[in-house]
């Protein structure tokens, strides 16, 4: 059968749908015209669409790469590459009055131009990168939800000024909750924040700048994924962890109706056009889904009934810290809400299989060049995977296609691996694992990893032994596990949910016996696969069980290794697991593929006579051919009888979830007492070895307050012989400076008596000048009145002259 793509994302516009899978093709669907495009087929998966809203025929696509494409469908070409994001982008927005685009990844919220394809502006980077941010449908003003910073921020659309920062509420843990969507009103007054864990949605006023209230969903509906408000600024659609799409009113605070899936599937993401008069939805199934949300709502508001109304709870700020904001959830016992009754509408338009493909498209799809074809959409179309040829084959060509290249394609590796292994992509319920963080058993597993404290891949690696853990617990004790887990994880890289699925496919199926006599190892299935070895080479066989239980216990050291140990190189190490996933046998082949292994090393086997020749052996890594390991591997699986054989045959993949079961099936093949026991154990040594490291402190803490005594004392009495010695020279000084002072004072005193005689003589001299500048002004005066004198007895004398001289004239 061939294998359907997963549409990862969508976006809608009135006459036009864009889609965007797992597989990286790209396709735009006119909903009036009934047919539909490939525009792309790109090189990783989609993550997030959007449509330009000005103008209606551009379509961006955000990859998992970080890049992000621009399409124009109607001349059914790219018309740019936008490269700026280094982890998947999260969310795509668009400005309804002009050419911008907002994307969003965990790294950066950055703001597009796109009349020039360039980055106009980062707003946010990394730690306070969103999977979230979103313009307002009028497109004045811009939200970004800063998870590790535990608030919104807010910003104008235009001068792209930060207007404020609402802070996220704390729970009962004093931690803030974190938002995992976000949405804003039409008319700009109110902002809609959905936590993933619980199921809470808080209403923020824009216009207060703070939070209105908050509504708390069923403690069933786990956590909000998504939310969306409507026209009427009061409305809101959310779609929850469960797969189910609700329909609140933020004032009333009640449910008006609740839209759930076909039995056997689920919601993954909406998208909602901007008129309000349609709805799409992404399954879990792949599948697009596509509603007259009017008449849906409208039917939805007809049966609304007093639970429903009840369902929903208005808390407010102060109620909130009462909260939890990551509960511990068991996927296992989670119950979904029922899938049928009268809230379920059959879609108006389901994509699924493409039964109308001319048979020119169907060469071209098939040999990976799907760009540019179309088709008339009948109501129903099937999206093949385009992205590579093997990607559209099944298990019997991709057998075929090992056999004639010995293996996989690197760049295509992972995804034949998922393929085979039908990995479910359970996504609801990995979220539940992940949300429980780190488990106890592996909590110092970065820092016990040579030299990889601080890689990425440790990191991961915990993270996935962490999840294994919480699906069983006996994988928390299971001391091989890392070991096992570590290639696989490397190889998944950032895709954690791979590795998670992949790595418990293997232990369910691969591992099977591992755990029968656990904590020990399983000594009875390695004896059995000594006679295996006995069967095809009788004297290999004899010799390695007169080696007995080193051998037995480096076989297992290999096997529980994932065989990473053993094989001298990393390619050699995937093109083993190649075979062992792809082989028509089953995971039994894993065997057979060790038992080639030993045969091609005979020669080294047979000279080996103690346990530290084995080891030294199995440590050097011995040069092999695995593609002659691989061909004598199938022929010994030709020839081994079925008692042999270790009863590995069938394969049974993880289921995907459903409206029965929303989570991973319960794992008890393992003694449930011992497990207990090794984890009281666990407990015990880890509460010993913490009471062994508080005596130790208190012993340290003990010596170094000793020591911090003595050296106290020590410095006490130094510091009073210098406190002395200080004294001692202060007293000096001081007398010393008396001395000085008495010695200044004598002098002062004969200055002083100095400068008073000189005052002395000032005065006198002074009183001298003064007594003579008198002298001499008298004696100025006197001559002046002498002059005065004489020149008046001058006058009189003339007067009395002319007198005299006139009366002698008149005598004569």
């Amino acid at each position: 059968a061939n294998s359907i793509q997963q549409c990862t994302a969508c976006a809608l516009t009135a006459d036009a749908l864009g889609l965007v899978t797992d597989s990286g093709a790209v396709y735009a669907v006119q909903l009036k015209q009934q047919r539909y495009k490939c525009l792309d087929v790109l090189d990783v998966a989609g993550t997030s669409a959007a449509f330009m809203t000005r103008l209606s025929r551009r379509l961006f696509v955000g990859c998992a790469d970080g890049d992000i494409y621009c399409y124009d469908y109607g001349s059914n070409s790219r018309l740019a590459k936008l490269p700026g994001h280094r982890t998947a982008v999260g969310s795509l927005s668009t400005k309804s009055d002009t050419e911008q685009l907002l994307s969003a990844s965990t790294d950066a919220v950055l703001l597009w131009d796109m009349q020039t394809f360039r980055q106009r502006r980062m707003l946010s980077s990394a730690p306070y990168g969103s999977s979230q941010a979103v313009f307002s449908a009028a497109g004045n003003i811009i939200a970004a939800a800063a998870g590790s910073a535990g608030e919104v921020i807010i910003w104008h659309a235009k001068s792209l000024q930060e207007l404020c920062r609402l802070a996220m509420p704390l729970d009962k843990q004093q931690q803030p909750f974190q938002a995992s969507c976000l949405s804003i009103s039409p008319d700009e007054k109110w902002l809609l924040a959905g936590c993933r864990s619980p199921a809470l949605l808080l209403v923020y006023s824009l216009e207060q700048e703070g939070l209105s209230h908050a509504l708390l969903l069923p403690e069933d509906m786990y956590g909000i994924i998504q939310v969306h408000l409507l026209p009427d600024s009061t409305s809101a659609a959310v779609m929850t962890s469960t797969g189910c799409i609700s329909f609140l009113d933020i004032q009333t605070c009640s449910m008006s109706g609740q839209l759930q899936m076909t039995p056997g599937c689920r919601a993954a993401s909406f998208n909602i056009e901007p008129r309000a008069n349609s709805m799409a939805v992404v399954c879990n199934d792949g599948l697009i889904r596509l509603y007259d949300l009017a008449a849906l709502r409208s039917r939805q508001q007809s049966k609304q009934t007093a639970v429903m109304r009840q369902q929903v709870q208005q808390l407010h700020e102060s109620q909130l810290q009462q909260l939890l904001g990551s509960p511990d959830l068991d996927v296992s016992r989670a119950k979904l809400p029922s899938t049928t009754g009268p809230g379920n509408r059959q879609p108006l338009q389901i994509l699924s299989q493409v039964s109308n493909v001319p048979p020119k498209q169907q060469t071209a799809s098939q040999s990976g060049k799907l760009k540019g074809s179309s088709g008339t959409m009948g109501g129903i179309l099937q999206l093949q995977r385009v992205d590579m040829p093997a990607a559209s084959l099944n298990r019997k060509k991709l057998q075929q296609l090992l056999a004639a290249y010995g293996e996989f394609p690197s760049k295509y590796r992972l995804m034949i691996w998922e393929h085979l292994l039908q990995l479910p992509r359970n996504s609801a319920a990995f979220a539940l694992f992940q949300d429980r963080g780190v488990h106890p058993a592996y909590k110092d597993l970065a820092q016990q990893m040579p030299g990889a404290s601080r890689s990425a891949v440790a990191v991961r690696l915990q993270a996935c032994l962490s999840q294994l853990a919480h699906w069983c617990p006996l994988f928390g004790e299971a001391g091989f596990l890392p070991r096992f887990a570590f290639p696989f994880v490397k190889l998944c890289g950032a895709k954690s949910e791979s590795a998670f699925e992949l790595v418990a496919t293997l232990l369910l199926n691969w591992c099977k016996g591992w755990f029968d006599l656990f904590p020990n190892e399983p000594l009875p299935l390695l004896r059995r696969f000594l006679l295996a070895v006995s069967h095809h080479d009788l004297e290999l066989g004899s010799h390695l069980q007169h080696l007995g239980v080193p051998l037995l216990q480096q076989l297992w050291h290999q096997i529980s290794g994932a065989m990473s140990d053993l094989l001298p190189s990393q390619s050699d190490w995937l093109v083993f697991w190649d075979h062992c996933l792809a082989a028509a046998a089953g995971p039994g082949f894993l065997y057979q593929l060790l038992c080639s292994y030993l045969i091609t090393q005979r020669r080294l086997l047979l000279a080996v006579q103690d346990e530290q020749q084995l080891v030294r052996l199995f440590e050097s890594r011995p040069a092999v051919d695995i593609q002659q390991v691989v061909k004598q591997a199938h022929k010994l699986q030709e020839t081994t009888p079925d008692y042999a054989l270790l009863g590995l045959r069938s394969f049974s993949p993880l289921p995907a979830s459903s409206a029965a079961s929303a989570g991973y099936p319960v794992f008890t093949e393992y003694p449930a007492g011992s497990v207990e026991l090794q984890a009281q154990e666990r407990r015990r040594i880890q509460e010993a070895e913490d009471a062994l490291i508080r005596r130790r402190q208190v012993a340290a803490e003990l010596e170094q307050r000793s020591k911090q005594v003595a050296f106290d004392s020590s410095a006490l009495t130094a510091q009073r012989q210098q406190l002395a010695a200080l004294d001692a020279q202060r007293r000096a000084a001081m007398r010393a400076i008396d001395d000085s002072l008495a010695a200044a004072g004598a002098r002062l005193d004969d200055r002083s008596k100095e400068e008073k005689l000189k005052q002395i003589r000032m005065v006198e001299e002074a009183y001298q000048a003064s007594l003579s500048s008198l002298r001499a002004e008298w004696t100025s005066e006197l001559a002046a009145l002498k002059a005065d004198i004489d020149h008046k007895r001058r006058l009189t004398a003339a007067a009395l002259k002319a007198r005299q001289e006139e009366e002698d004239l008149k005598v004569h």
